[in-house]
């Protein structure tokens, strides 16, 4: 029997924007074509964000629209932690849930970018708000631990959930193409962006 272990949408509520950079220069977000553009620094502060549920936070974080960024906090996502970080460059560690990690992928069909650690609403892929069949599963015991039809972020990602101490292979399909990765949660320095999904024709 499969499991499903995405995660719902997550409706939580912050003053402000968030700007979570890695993908974009320090202080800039990205238009919808990637380039970077200045943004004010309104959205909420280092400490108020600790103070937030990780996976709540991760969740709302990644599912943010591209145009509410804002440069007052910037974080990286790792596979054991989430770091934030000020402007003034404090930086606080959010240790992941329990045996649970946070993985997003963006598959593309001519434009991509390099990325190790997913910055959720700074990282910014090609197919954003786009219909596509995902799956996971796990290469060495066949456990299926997503298969369902979804859709990218606006900022052109799709996250999900996993355990840790996999390794899995992914797969999504648009239309009459898919795309091919595999996957590890099994080191802290394992990448939780995975922009290396070139869409093939089937067949």
């Amino acid at each position: 029997m499969r499991t499903r272990m995405i995660t719902p949408a997550v409706v939580l509520t912050l003053t402000g924007a968030l700007l979570l950079a890695g993908c974009a220069p320090a202080g800039q977000t990205t238009d919808s074509a990637g380039r970077g553009t200045s943004a004010p620094s309104t959205g909420p502060s280092l400490e108020e964000l600790s103070r937030t549920d990780v996976r709540a936070l991760v969740d709302r974080l990644d599912r943010a629209l591209v145009s509410e960024r804002d440069d007052a906090v910037t974080a990286s996502i790792r596979t054991d932690r989430v770091v934030l970080a000020g402007a003034d460059g404090s930086q606080v560690e959010m240790p992941m849930p329990d045996g649970m990690t946070y993985i997003s992928f963006a598959p593309y069909r001519s434009q991509t970018h390099d990325c190790t650690f997913h910055a959720p609403s700074s990282c910014v892929g090609e197919l954003r708000n786009t219909e596509l069949q995902l799956s996971i599963a796990d290469l060495a015991t066949g456990h299926t631990y997503v298969d369902e039809q979804t859709r990218t972020f606006d900022n052109g990602f799709i996250g999900v959930w996993l355990p840790r101490g996999i390794t899995a292979e992914v797969v999504t399909v648009i239309g009459d193409s898919e795309a091919r990765a595999v996957i590890s949660t099994v080191n802290a320095d394992d990448p939780t962006c995975i922009t290396t999904m070139p869409l093939h024709t089937r067949g």
